[in-house]
């Protein structure tokens, strides 16, 4: 009979795709619910209390403080299971709500049957009852066990089989009168329910218009995405060719120039050349879609010491010491790509430092991984940038491209690691590579 009443209700609810993001508000909105309940239970005392105040039966008195006892202690072990992470909030809560049920029924009798000032309360349960359990077994238990209990209690009653059940404080009601409001509460309990599932289902249904136009939205910004790759990468292809060609005639045009300032100039054009192809090789980094890590087993401090050596010349020029410090640490990672993000950092370190000071680079192991720092005596990171600093395009460096720091916080990212920056103590900027 309940299965034909949940197929009257309409079709069951289409679920919803599993997205992160909804599941984990809808995680914390559930759990929030089953925190509240907690609210109703002096509601229940207060409504135990003022019935066994006005009546004197020794039966009811004992039941209702059984009852107010059963209560409290599901309440407690219902919290205590929603503590435990592993637990799929939707069963719990289905399930604390149909453990429910039968306690609010023996409440209702133990408080007047039919006639009882807690039957208001049954309709409006059911009602949430829709929308948070939706159409399931568990609701199907909860209605079926409502109407197999009040349907024959309001029976019962109205034929006096069960003296003493009614409350006398509240006078005297008639058979009809009871088998009446029994009717209307069977009504209310399947009309509450019914209500209950459309107004979830209204939910589910804006719910999944807002995904799907979310998806939809996705779709096209992807594609003008992969457009812009696309046409980036053809775009950068091309300018690599002639700068290639500007590098190598300005180093044979600056040996055939006799003036000194004519080779100076030659030299501004040929690092310039240098200077736009770097930037075009990061512009590239950037918009290629992260390729699949190719993991090996490295040592941090080996590859902290093979960074270090390929800026030796630049270090000289600039009048600055690269030095590694630490200890070995073995690391488990793609070792091109974390290479790359070092030798971001290291480069970003060696365009601020001023001259005759020294960049540091220390790698110390842990329990799981290693954390590789770099640290400069430069001017620090200026604090209105903050965490602007990895997003491509900022920039605190004169002449930088914005995307050093950017690229390489992907990478490290994309080990499950963590790039941060920090002010040093002294003076100047700290970057740290958390790896695992």
């Amino acid at each position: 009979m309940i299965a034909g009443m949940m197929g009257w209700m309409g079709p069951p609810s289409q679920s919803l795709p599993p997205e992160s993001i909804v599941e984990r508000e809808v995680d914390r909105i559930l759990r929030g619910i089953i925190h509240t309940r907690a609210l109703f239970a002096p509601i229940a005392i207060v409504v135990a209390l003022s019935v066994a105040w006005i009546d004197d039966s020794p039966w009811r008195r004992a039941a209702l403080a059984v009852l107010v006892l059963f209560g409290v202690t599901g309440a407690i072990v219902s919290r205590w299971r929603l503590a435990r992470p592993e637990r799929e909030i939707p069963n719990e809560l289905a399930l604390s709500f149909a453990a429910t049920v039968p306690v609010q029924l023996l409440v209702l009798t133990a408080t007047g049957g039919v006639d009882s000032p807690v039957a208001v309360v049954l309709p409006p349960f059911m009602v949430l009852s829709g929308v948070l359990v939706g159409r399931s077994r568990w609701l199907a238990f909860m209605l079926g066990t409502a109407i197999a209990w009040i349907g024959p209690l309001a029976v019962l009653q109205a034929l006096g089989l069960v003296p003493g059940l009614s409350l006398t404080a509240y006078g005297a009601i008639s058979p009809v009168h009871q088998a009446l409001v029994g009717l209307l509460l069977v009504v209310a309990l399947v009309v509450g329910a019914t209500v209950g599932l459309a107004l979830r289902g209204g939910l589910e249904g804006m719910v999944a218009q807002a995904l799907l136009l979310r998806d939809q939205q996705l779709r096209v910004l992807a594609d003008q995405a992969h457009d812009l790759e696309v046409a980036g990468g053809e775009l950068a292809h091309e300018l690599k060719n002639p700068l290639s060609s500007i590098q190598g005639l300005a180093a044979l045009v600056s040996r055939e120039v006799e003036s000194e300032k004519g080779a100076a100039r030659m030299a501004v054009l040929r690092d310039e050349a240098v200077r736009m192809s770097e930037i075009l090789e990061e512009f590239l980094t950037y918009t290629r879609p992260l390729t699949p890590l190719t993991m090996s087993t490295t040592d941090a401090l080996a590859l902290a010491t093979r960074v270090r050596d390929l800026h030796e010349g630049v270090a000289v020029e600039r009048h600055v010491r690269v030095v590694v410090s630490g200890g070995a640490a073995p690391l488990r990672c793609d070792e091109r790509k974390l290479q790359r993000a070092l030798i971001n950092l290291v480069q970003n370190a060696l365009k601020v430092a001023p001259g005759g000071s020294v960049v540091e680079l220390d790698v110390q192991a842990r329990d799981a991984g290693a954390v590789i720092e770099v640290r400069d005596r430069g001017p620090g990171i200026p604090e209105e940038l903050g965490e602007r600093v990895f997003q491509a395009g900022v920039t605190a460096t004169e002449g930088g491209s914005g995307l050093g720091l950017t690229i390489a916080r992907t990478l490290v990212r994309q080990h499950d690691g963590e790039l941060t920056l920090l002010p040093r103590p002294g003076g100047g900027t700290l970057a740290r590579m958390e790896l695992p």
